[in-house]
Protein backbone atom coordinates (compact mmCIF):
# COMPACT_ATOMS: atom_id res chain seq x y z
CA UNK A 1 0.00 0.00 0.00
CA UNK A 2 0.87 3.48 -0.25
CA UNK A 3 3.07 5.42 2.35
CA UNK A 4 2.39 9.07 1.99
CA UNK A 5 0.08 11.45 0.86
CA UNK A 6 -3.18 12.28 3.23
CA UNK A 7 -6.95 11.88 1.95
CA UNK A 8 -9.26 14.47 3.54
CA UNK A 9 -12.08 12.53 2.62
CA UNK A 10 -11.58 9.34 2.60
CA UNK A 11 -11.58 9.06 6.53
CA UNK A 12 -14.54 7.59 8.82
CA UNK A 13 -16.19 10.69 10.61
CA UNK A 14 -14.82 13.25 8.43
CA UNK A 15 -11.31 12.03 10.03
CA UNK A 16 -8.12 12.35 7.70
CA UNK A 17 -6.06 9.13 6.87
CA UNK A 18 -2.92 8.63 5.18
CA UNK A 19 -3.37 7.56 1.66
CA UNK A 20 -3.13 3.45 1.46
CA UNK A 21 -3.98 3.05 5.00
CA UNK A 22 -7.43 2.18 5.00
CA UNK A 23 -6.56 -1.53 3.54
CA UNK A 24 -4.43 -3.67 4.25
CA UNK A 25 -2.59 -6.32 1.24
CA UNK A 26 -3.43 -10.00 1.77
CA UNK A 27 -2.33 -11.53 -1.35
CA UNK A 28 -0.55 -9.92 -5.16
CA UNK A 29 -0.17 -11.98 -8.13
CA UNK A 30 0.98 -9.63 -10.94
CA UNK A 31 -1.00 -6.71 -11.07
CA UNK A 32 -3.95 -8.26 -9.31
CA UNK A 33 -3.92 -7.22 -5.16
CA UNK A 34 -6.06 -8.74 -3.02
CA UNK A 35 -7.05 -6.43 -0.45
CA UNK A 36 -9.52 -6.36 2.91
CA UNK A 37 -10.19 -3.76 5.35
CA UNK A 38 -7.76 -2.33 7.58
CA UNK A 39 -10.31 -2.17 10.43
CA UNK A 40 -12.36 -5.17 10.28
CA UNK A 41 -15.22 -3.56 12.34
CA UNK A 42 -15.41 -1.33 9.01
CA UNK A 43 -17.92 -2.16 6.20
CA UNK A 44 -16.52 -3.92 3.19
CA UNK A 45 -15.62 -1.27 0.40
CA UNK A 46 -13.24 -0.63 -2.77
CA UNK A 47 -10.19 1.68 -2.87
CA UNK A 48 -11.53 5.43 -5.15
CA UNK A 49 -8.21 5.51 -6.75
CA UNK A 50 -5.01 3.81 -7.19
CA UNK A 51 -1.45 5.34 -7.35
CA UNK A 52 -0.88 2.25 -10.19
CA UNK A 53 -2.66 2.89 -13.34
CA UNK A 54 -4.10 -0.48 -14.50
CA UNK A 55 -4.64 -2.17 -11.43
CA UNK A 56 -6.89 -4.59 -10.34
CA UNK A 57 -8.28 -4.72 -6.68
CA UNK A 58 -9.60 -7.77 -5.54
CA UNK A 59 -11.84 -7.19 -2.39
CA UNK A 60 -12.05 -9.73 0.24
CA UNK A 61 -14.42 -9.67 3.05
CA UNK A 62 -15.05 -10.03 6.64
CA UNK A 63 -15.59 -13.88 6.09
CA UNK A 64 -12.99 -13.87 3.66
CA UNK A 65 -14.26 -14.31 0.74
CA UNK A 66 -14.25 -12.13 -2.50
CA UNK A 67 -16.60 -9.53 -2.31
CA UNK A 68 -15.83 -7.42 -6.01
CA UNK A 69 -13.87 -6.82 -8.50
CA UNK A 70 -12.52 -3.44 -9.19
CA UNK A 71 -10.46 -2.46 -11.90
CA UNK A 72 -8.99 1.23 -12.66
CA UNK A 73 -8.08 2.81 -15.31
CA UNK A 74 -4.84 4.59 -16.79
CA UNK A 75 -5.16 7.54 -14.50
CA UNK A 76 -5.95 5.43 -11.34
CA UNK A 77 -9.68 5.92 -11.55
CA UNK A 78 -12.30 2.95 -10.80
CA UNK A 79 -13.51 2.42 -14.26
CA UNK A 80 -15.34 -1.15 -13.15
CA UNK A 81 -16.90 -3.11 -10.11
CA UNK A 82 -17.68 -6.48 -10.69
CA UNK A 83 -20.56 -7.58 -8.19
CA UNK A 84 -21.60 -11.31 -8.17
CA UNK A 85 -22.79 -11.89 -5.09
CA UNK A 86 -26.01 -9.90 -4.92
CA UNK A 87 -28.44 -9.05 -7.73
CA UNK A 88 -29.15 -5.34 -9.01
CA UNK A 89 -31.38 -4.60 -12.42
CA UNK A 90 -32.09 -8.43 -12.71
CA UNK A 91 -28.43 -9.55 -13.23
CA UNK A 92 -26.05 -12.01 -10.68
CA UNK A 93 -23.48 -10.67 -11.65
CA UNK A 94 -22.95 -7.33 -13.02
CA UNK A 95 -20.99 -4.44 -13.39
CA UNK A 96 -20.82 -0.55 -12.60
CA UNK A 97 -19.11 1.91 -14.47
CA UNK A 98 -17.40 4.75 -12.98
CA UNK A 99 -18.73 4.35 -9.55
CA UNK A 100 -22.36 4.97 -11.53
CA UNK A 101 -24.12 2.18 -8.56
CA UNK A 102 -27.33 3.69 -10.13
CA UNK A 103 -26.67 1.80 -13.10
CA UNK A 104 -26.01 -1.76 -14.31
CA UNK A 105 -24.53 -3.84 -17.02
CA UNK A 106 -23.33 -7.91 -17.88
CA UNK A 107 -20.50 -8.65 -17.85
CA UNK A 108 -18.08 -8.64 -21.17
CA UNK A 109 -16.13 -11.99 -22.11
CA UNK A 110 -12.88 -10.70 -20.30
CA UNK A 111 -14.71 -9.65 -17.10
CA UNK A 112 -16.24 -12.33 -16.82
CA UNK A 113 -12.69 -14.26 -16.89
CA UNK A 114 -11.37 -11.81 -14.77
CA UNK A 115 -13.92 -13.43 -12.24
CA UNK A 116 -12.91 -16.77 -12.58
CA UNK A 117 -9.14 -16.13 -12.65
CA UNK A 118 -9.86 -14.10 -9.18
CA UNK A 119 -11.88 -16.52 -7.48
CA UNK A 120 -9.33 -19.70 -9.01
CA UNK A 121 -6.38 -17.77 -7.25
CA UNK A 122 -8.08 -16.85 -4.37
CA UNK A 123 -9.23 -20.41 -3.67
CA UNK A 124 -5.93 -21.39 -4.77
CA UNK A 125 -4.32 -19.60 -1.78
Amino acid sequence: TASSGIDPYAGRGGVPTTYGSEFKTLMVDGNVKFITTSNPKESVRTPKETRSPGRVYVTINENGNVQCITKYDHEGRKAVQIDFRHMHKGLTPHVHEYDDHSKARPLTQHEELLLKYALKKWSER
